[in-house]
């Protein structure tokens, strides 16, 4: 599920290509955990593949591509952490009207 920042006609311009999950790319879109898990995914099945075939050979674009690994492996790692904690801040902003609404029921 994407997640819109802003509704503004000029954040919301396509972008070439689609996300991981087949949906247009949208600036000012927020990737949620299925998409990340998609990338990491990709990220993994290559790097698997690379690494477990019957004769493995290193290659002239592997130290290239073990660096852009590492590097969305970085950010996917950084980004799951500020999902979290949006997700922690609603929920704790759901538990806080719930609980308001039980203790004006109860000041009836």
């Amino acid at each position: 599920m994407e997640t819109e920042t802003d509704n503004s006609a000029s954040n919301l311009e396509e972008l070439p290509g689609v996300s991981p999950l087949g949906r247009p790319r949208k600036k000012g879109t927020v990737l949620e955990r299925d998409e990340l898990m998609v990338m990491a995914s990709d990220c993994l099945r290559s790097m698997s593949g690379r690494v477990s075939c019957r004769r493995w050979s290193p290659g002239k674009n592997d130290r290239e591509r073990l660096a852009w690994s590492r590097a969305l492996t970085s950010m996917l790692s950084a980004y799951n952490g500020a999902l979290r904690d949006r997700d922690l801040e609603n929920i704790q902003r759901r538990l806080e009207n719930i609980e308001s609404r039980l203790t004006k029921g109860e000041d009836k």
